[in-house]
């Protein structure tokens, strides 16, 4: 395995990573993981909040987004500022563009634009705001299409009122 890693500035660079380093406990097991399989890349970029944790004190068990082959699998972004991980505002517009925007930075990490964009799966709090939300999307990809569904439920964090995850193609 394979970790990818950009910083603000300066060139991507690839580090090595061991199967064992990612399974601490144990539970990959190698002979169903084969001498075929595919490496996994983990792509991280300093310009978007790292997502998936329960306090800020405690390290996310996710990755930003996962490279397999052509694919690149970009975990649920919010509408977090990526410096403080705080919720930008209450108004879903702005929510829909700052979480496209972490969306995108991912995205460009590793080496994708919305152009390479084949899916996305989106979590609204309030059905209600699906218009506005639509606007707003509609305004960020600037004619792009994707697929996308779009389902209302709750995310997990107080005040994030949509999140979006995406899976791009780099063939």
């Amino acid at each position: 395995m394979q970790s990818l890693r950009r910083g603000d500035a300066g060139p991507l660079r690839l580090e090595p990573r061991r199967i064992e380093d990612a399974d601490p406990f144990g539970t990959l097991h190698p002979e169903l993981i084969g001498e075929s399989s595919m490496p996994k890349i983990l792509v991280q970029s300093a310009s978007a909040p790292v997502t998936g944790f329960t306090d800020k004190s405690t390290p996310s068990p996710l990755a930003q987004a996962i490279r397999a082959g052509d694919f690149l699998y970009v975990s649920g972004q919010g509408p977090l500022d990526p410096a403080t991980r705080e919720v930008v505002s209450t108004d879903i517009r702005e929510q829909t563009r700052q979480t496209l925007s972490n969306l995108l930075s991912v995205l460009q990490a590793g080496g994708a634009g919305l152009q390479h964009v084949v899916n996305m799966r989106v979590c609204l709090r309030h059905v209600a705001d699906f218009p506005a939300f639509n606007e707003a999307f509609r305004e960020f990809m600037q004619g792009e299409k994707v697929t996308r569904t779009c389902i209302g439920g709750t995310p997990h964090r107080t005040g994030v009122n949509v999140e979006i995850d995406c899976v791009a193609y780099l063939g």
